[in-house]
């Protein structure tokens, strides 16, 4: 999960980190083990990595900066939750005022990004 603008930079980073140590290492069964753990494979029109990450935010300009990245590694914008408000640095009004359909979606994107990951730990 990356949550919030410190956790989609974090996250992003993260991700992007592991993406380099991917295309660096020649060890297969090394790529397999990332691949494995942290991304699944979509076939649009050439293979892709995608991130094993929901990303949530309550405005915008974070997550869309994740979603426009182009490469090896793209977001799937089908896991990504934002609301245009924001909450204006204040934890309280994000977690309290967050209306019940955000908090649904998070866990209706998590649970189908999840079951189709054979491990995930």
């Amino acid at each position: 999960l990356q949550v919030g603008q410190c956790g989609n930079q974090l996250g992003n980073r993260f991700y992007s980190d592991l993406m380099q140590e991917y295309l660096k290492t020649e060890d297969e069964a090394i790529k397999a083990k990332i691949s494995a753990t942290f991304f699944s494979e979509k076939e649009m029109v050439s293979p892709k990595l995608y991130p094993n990450a929901l990303l949530i935010d309550m405005e915008p300009k974070v997550v869309n900066h994740c979603l426009k990245m182009k490469g090896h590694m793209e977001y799937d914008p089908t896991y990504a939750i934002w609301e245009q408000g924001g909450s204006g640095n204040n934890w309280a009004l994000g977690f309290n005022g967050t209306p019940e359909k955000i908090k649904f979606g998070v866990k209706e994107k998590l649970r189908r990004m999840l079951e189709p990951i054979d491990y995930f730990g």
